[in-house]
């Protein structure tokens, strides 16, 4: 537990909370996760851990508390904006465990730091940025100009909607399939 940053009494904290938030809730809890690299992030109402394994082996662990925006803004309790909210509070989060796990999965394995954790290279804030904005890329690329370019090069089918959408959407299938 040492290697958690916040040390053993945040595992307590968050376990006693999400056992009285089940309790409360008629045996009812909202816990979701997601894998990560080398890892997972699991998330409760009111915490997020996250567990990754070091190249050395060993297993690294954090525990935090969610900063949701709905808790911070009383606007996002309305309807339209709760949702958006929620949306992009879940992305934001999946994104800092992200890369949080890519950082400590690309540590060398002689127990030695490359500065990456420290932001002094390795994979920082730029790297991040600059390989979500490539991989966004490629998805539009693949996934919605290539086929749609595709379909339109099929002699005379532009002038039948439907037959253009249906050539187009089993383009994006057979895209996708290749792609897996």
């Amino acid at each position: 537990m040492a290697a958690c940053g916040l040390g053993r009494s945040c595992f307590v904290q968050m376990a006693s909370i999400t056992l009285s938030l089940f309790a409360h809730d008629g045996g009812r809890m909202s816990v979701g996760g997601q894998a990560v690299l080398e890892g997972v992030m699991m998330r409760s109402p009111g915490f997020w851990s996250l567990a990754v394994r070091r190249p050395d082996g060993g297993i690294h662990r954090s525990c935090r508390p969610v900063e949701s925006m709905l808790l911070r803004h009383p606007l996002m309790k309305l309807p339209l904006l709760r949702g958006l909210a929620a949306l992009l509070g879940s992305l934001q989060l999946g994104l800092k465990a992200l890369r949080e796990s890519a950082e400590v999965a690309m540590q060398p394995a002689d127990g030695g730091s490359d500065g990456a954790a420290e932001g002094g290279g390795g994979f920082g804030t730029l790297g991040f940025s600059l390989s979500l904005l490539l991989a966004l890329a490629l998805f539009v690329l693949l996934f919605l100009l290539l086929p749609t370019w595709l379909a339109g090069l099929l002699p005379g089918i532009r002038e039948h909607v439907i037959l253009f959408n249906l050539a187009e959407g089993l383009l994006r299938v057979l895209v996708f399939v290749l792609y897996l």
